[in-house]
């Protein structure tokens, strides 16, 4: 038809004077030959494949074909150029796999600021605790009191940060397994 004439560049009659192995890109004769079996046998078939222009350039399309009895055996098909689906197909996947590495780069740096200042800042508050209890200096005791206060209010920051990444992982919010490489 004149679409497929569009899609492919070539006229009607050539396409005419054309075999399937003409057109087709990706199946050799022992695969023609076995899905054309198979169409027989079922009566249809829908599947993907890619044809040939006739610049030579291959373009993606979606095949279906149907069996008729009418007038002896016949097959119609019917194609579409799914060229722009594959493109989108693509770009969605670029998308999943960015999103997918800055997930694992948010929860690696999550686990960094569990391990890098969690433990150090508790560290910090305990010995600031001791010291509060045996510096005499009133001038000394409130200096190492405003650190205790600020390494508390800092702990209770990362705690807080630390905890909504616990709760977007059990909501399935934001967790994306890692792969071991």
């Amino acid at each position: 038809n004149e679409e497929y004439c569009r899609m492919s560049g070539y006229t009607r009659e050539e396409l005419f004077q054309m075999t399937i192995n003409d057109m087709e890109a990706t199946m050799d004769d022992e695969e023609i030959v076995r899905r054309i079996e198979l169409i027989k046998k079922h009566g249809r078939a829908s599947f993907e494949s890619e044809h040939i222009k006739k610049d030579g350039t291959h373009y993606p399309v979606e095949v279906r074909i149907m069996t008729s009895d009418v007038d002896g055996f016949t097959m119609v098909s019917f194609l579409k150029d799914i060229t722009e689906e594959k493109k989108i197909i693509k770009e969605l996947t670029i998308a999943k796999e960015e999103a997918e590495t800055t997930c694992r780069e948010k929860t690696n740096f999550l686990l960094n600021l569990d391990v890098e200042f969690r433990k150090p800042l508790s560290d910090i508050i305990s010995c600031t605790d001791t010291l509060v209890e045996k510096i005499q200096t009133p001038e000394m005791k409130e200096n190492v009191q405003i650190i205790a206060s600020t390494s508390i209010r800092l702990r209770n920051k990362v705690d807080s940060i630390l905890d909504m990444k616990s709760q977007s992982v059990k909501s399935g919010v934001t967790e994306t397994p890692q792969q071991n490489s």
